[in-house]
């Protein structure tokens, strides 16, 4: 098996170049800033998600107060799907003890299937979230 993405993890950060069926992930501890966009429907889609979870989990506690989560999908596989329920279900649990957690979910104007989605996750969650068209 080849996997066509790197990952790197630098400090508090973790970067994962997008390729055409993976996103790109730039996740901040120190900026406060997380960001998961492009394409995401890989074979071994898992690998990435499990090393984002990974990094939420390790990285999370020890950053500051204040986090925008930002999600920005071209496209987006029902195991995607799952796991970035799982993402926002932990920032979710962080947020209750006091971490200041936005989400924003980014979908293309005619893209009705990314609209319901996002606010599918809005209302399962008590995290604030803007949906916003690109």
């Amino acid at each position: 098996i080849i996997y066509l993405f790197t990952i790197f993890v630098i400090m508090a950060e973790l970067i994962l170049k997008k390729t055409h069926n993976t996103p790109k992930v730039f996740l901040s501890r120190n900026e406060g800033y997380c960001e998961i966009s492009g394409p995401s429907y890989a074979n071994h889609i898992s690998d990435i998600y499990n090393a984002v979870l990974e990094w939420v989990e390790k990285e999370i506690p020890e950053s500051m107060n204040k986090l925008n989560f930002i999600f920005n999908f071209d496209l987006l596989n029902s195991v995607s799907y799952k796991f970035i329920i799982e993402i926002i279900m932990r920032l979710n649990e962080f947020a209750k003890t006091g971490k200041s957690i936005q989400i924003q979910w980014h979908y293309s104007e005619n893209d009705d299937d990314m609209l319901s989605a996002g606010k599918d996750l809005s209302d399962l969650f008590e995290l604030p979230f803007q949906l916003l068209s690109n």
